[in-house]
């Protein structure tokens, strides 16, 4: 370049030019490479500021740990003494025993990622002075690494918790699953106590994991709703069913049926289950096994018989729960032989269907229905003679009820009136005519003949009628009016209708 400043090559303007330019680049070179030893000179400063951190860091985790190190036995023995405390509130005398078990536990447990050291040791023989039976185990299981009582203390997810936390949950909290873990005396505060322990092993950012796992997270309150819904308390279950207490739990039908059929817990999911009741669950089962849905169907009519004449209890009970089958049961009659099986071998069954329940309606029809499809006539007029005891004129579905039951299986021609069509254009003197009427007081294709007197009795009209030395309720199927009285029902031998029922008229509408 230096050719290019020699005399004569470039003018003078040029060469001012040059010099210039060569001076800006050299001085920009210069600020460049000022510009990258202060930023290593910054970097190291920072490296060197981050070492000594880090090193203060390492030294307070160190002097810490050193001193969790230190106290460790000593936390240990508050939390045993606590535990004693905890555990008599709980547990009464044997809350003792089981503190010095636990606290064996939990030794075992700190010391197997935090090995003792020698120091340790003499403390720990010290702390269970009192209780020599544990002392040789403790020792043993904190050198070797491993952990006592796990088994039976072990804490960690519902499914997995120890026998020790099972059995708490059995005999200290309520036997029904409330939605919320209850404030039961010392469990909370033992609960922490561990936490308190467990926190003296853990970085302060872990600490408090102990409580959570066992009360924040639901592992106490998770498996006691899956112990009350999966294996429930017979024996408490009982009482609540029996007097219909379930202001006190809800589901104690759903549970006394777990409880005494367990193979139901493995049928259906936990979470399905716990919405289950008995209407949900015995239908699916009849279609399955009949015999073993009847015998989960009479074990609570059994235990719950006393309240059958409460209308709306007897119709959830024998109407609600297999309402289904009912419905089903009309156009399939072979649905209900496998109940009809069980009213020939229980004459306490039986009477509570048709004798001691107030509500009757659709399960007592269809199974009046299926016998009479048997040939069992006899039987379904015992059996109706039990519900027509218990008729109320007043009861608008009772008296449906009837309608339906009586009108089955009307022989054909019965099914409208055979009044000449003379007399229903132009009625004679009742003096000078005689009438008669059909009347079915039962189910069955047996009927009465009555004399209707002067009473404008017309078919489909229900009636009061003498039957032997009872009065009965009937419907009339068919009237028959004459005017010769050699008839095959002389009117002084025939008996007669003694009174329209109010409310009901005939098929005519009159």
């Amino acid at each position: 370049m230096g050719e290019l400043f020699q005399e004569g090559t470039l003018g003078r303007i040029e060469r001012s030019r040059w010099y210039y330019f060569l001076s800006v680049t050299e001085r920009e070179e210069q600020e460049r490479k000022a510009r990258l030893r202060e930023a290593r000179r910054q970097g190291e400063l920072r490296a060197a500021q981050r070492a000594r951190e880090e090193a203060s860091a390492a030294l307070d985790k160190a002097r810490r740990e050193a001193e969790r190190k230190k106290e460790r036995v000593e936390v240990l023995c508050r939390v045993r003494d606590q535990l004693q405390t905890d555990m008599r509130k709980l547990l009464g005398d044997r809350g003792e025993e089981i503190s010095w078990r636990m606290t064996a536990h939990l030794a075992s447990r700190a010391f197997r990622e935090h090995p003792a050291t020698e120091e340790d040791l003499e403390r720990l023989q010290g702390l269970f002075e009192g209780c020599p039976g544990e002392r040789r185990g403790v020792l043993q299981t904190v050198q070797a690494g491993t952990v006592l009582y796990d088994e039976q203390f072990h804490i960690g997810p519902a499914d997995t918790l120890g026998t020790f936390w099972t059995g708490l949950i059995r005999e200290v909290l309520p036997p029904f699953y409330g939605g919320a873990l209850p404030e039961v005396d010392g469990l909370v505060g033992m609960c922490l106590d561990l936490s308190k322990l467990d926190d003296r092993f853990r970085d302060a950012e872990e600490r408090g994991t102990l409580y959570d796992e066992l009360m924040d997270a639901d592992a106490l309150p998770r498996r006691w709703e899956e112990m009350t819904v999966l294996t429930p308390d017979r024996e408490k279950l009982l009482p609540l069913v029996r007097d219909r207490d379930f202001s006190v739990y809800e589901w104690a039908e759903r549970d006394l049926l777990v409880a005494v059929w367990p193979q139901l817990a493995d049928r259906w999911p936990e979470e399905d289950l716990r919405d289950m009741d008995p209407g949900d669950i015995l239908p699916e089962i009849y279609r399955e096994d009949p015999a073993l849905a009847i015998a989960m169907w009479r074990l609570l009519l059994d235990t719950e018989e006393a309240h059958l004449g409460d209308r709306e209890t007897a119709e959830e009970l024998i109407g609600d729960w297999l309402w289904e089958i009912w419905l089903d049961g009309e156009k399939d009659p072979m649905l209900l032989r496998p109940i009809l099986t069980e009213m020939d071998g229980s004459e306490r069954f039986t009477e509570q269907l048709f004798g001691k329940s107030a509500y009757v309606d659709l399960p007592q029809l269809d199974l009046l229905k299926a016998l009479h499809r048997e040939g069992k006539d006899e039987l379904v007029g015992s059996l109706w003679g039990r519900i027509e005891s218990k008729a109320d004129p007043t009861d608008e579905d009772f008296n449906d009820f009837m309608l339906d039951l009586l009108s089955w299986d009307t022989p054909k021609g019965e099914e409208r009136a055979s009044i000449p069509p003379d007399e229903t254009e132009t009625p004679a003197p009742a003096s000078d005519w005689y009438r008669w009427c059909v009347v079915r007081t039962g189910p069955g294709p047996h009927s009465c003949t009555y004399s209707t007197e002067d009473l404008p009795v017309r078919p489909g009209d229900w009636v009061e009628v003498p039957y032997g030395s009872t009065l009965r309720q009937g419907l009339v199927l068919t009237v028959y009016v004459s005017d010769h009285p050699e008839t095959r029902w002389p009117p002084e031998k025939t008996r007669s209708v003694l009174r329209i029922l109010p409310g009901r008229c005939g098929k005519d509408g009159k």
